[in-house]
């Protein structure tokens, strides 16, 4: 099996374990319960315990229900929520009452396939390297989120193993090697559906699809045989295509974030070096991100609004 793809089962399996071990524990916790004169009984997380007029309570599914409070005849509180005086919330705003959040998050971007493969290899060419992410989320609905985000990838050049590749492919001694990055900016819109675990954990499956623009790395070689020396250069060149993502993570106390994410592309490069010709080159990169959500005074005023 390919390291690549041991690092991203690795990500995925770490992704499900936080998943049940935080659906278990969220099992045995208690919740909140809400008693009503027509004999019903509603339980969740109370968002509003000194709430006057309407109590909020959220369901597991993150749905929030609003419940005059002349129709509540008993209200059941976890004893582990601190209410304080003065307040009619006894815990930070939870993003699945919010209407608008913004993050940042950075982490690892690994390539996957044949990403930065010359023609007549079997594998590509990019060594794992570094991502970094914004994005804005809006909510539509209590569990859909409409997501907007821009990404940057950097990723090096193996130019050992090209120089090698090179060596046996034109029968030379590679004397010198340098190669540059490749370099991704990515502009992504879509989806996120969002599930409540528990008041801390919540998951989150997410698709995207937009637009790359993409730089690809200078490379030069220089080279010697029995007689002769040789300089072979490939210049940078700028590329660009539509890309679809695919991610899905946790979020903790709905301020940190991990996820992990796949960028597909197949983007159009202009090469310089050969006339324009253009050639295309897929792109397909593994990210591990961790990140935090931002702006939690704007969030609590726009759900309050």
């Amino acid at each position: 099996m390919k390291p690549i793809l041991k690092y991203c089962i690795a990500g995925f399996i770490l992704l499900f374990n936080l998943s049940l071990c935080s659906g278990l524990f969220a099992q045995t916790e208690a919740q909140d319960t809400l008693y009503l004169k027509d004999g019903s009984i509603l339980t969740g997380y109370i968002v509003n315990p000194a709430g006057n007029g309407t109590i909020r309570i959220r369901n597991n599914g993150g749905l929030v229900m609003y419940v005059a409070a002349e129709k509540i005849s008993k209200m059941a509180v976890h004893a582990t929520r601190i209410e304080k005086q003065g307040t009619s919330e006894s815990r930070p705003p939870q993003l699945a009452e919010e209407r608008i959040a913004f993050g940042l998050r950075a982490g690892a971007a690994l390539p996957f396939s044949y990403f930065s493969a010359i023609a007549g290899s079997n594998a590509g060419f990019a060594k794992p390297g570094w991502t970094a992410e914004a994005d804005i989320w809006i909510r539509i609905s209590p569990q859909l989120y409409w997501n907007t985000k821009v990404a940057h990838t950097s990723n090096p050049f193996k130019i050992k193993a090209f120089a090698r590749e090179f060596e046996d492919y034109y029968n030379v001694t590679v004397t010198n090697s340098f190669a540059g990055k490749w370099l991704g900016w990515h502009f992504l819109t879509g989806l996120s559906s969002t599930r409540v675990i528990d008041e801390r954990f919540s998951y989150f499956f997410q698709g995207n699809i937009g637009f790359s623009r993409f730089r690809s790395p200078a490379i030069n070689i220089n080279a010697v045989d029995a007689t002769n020396y040789y300089i072979s250069s490939r210049q940078s060149s700028s590329g660009a295509g539509i890309s679809v993502s695919f991610a899905a993570g946790l979020r903790f106390l709905e301020k940190y974030t991990i996820s992990i994410s796949l960028i597909s592309s197949n983007p159009i490069f202009s090469d310089s070096s050969n006339q324009g010709s253009p050639f295309q080159q897929p792109f397909k990169v593994f990210n591990l991100n961790v990140g935090v959500l931002l702006f939690p005074q704007l969030k609590s005023q726009l759900s309050k609004s």
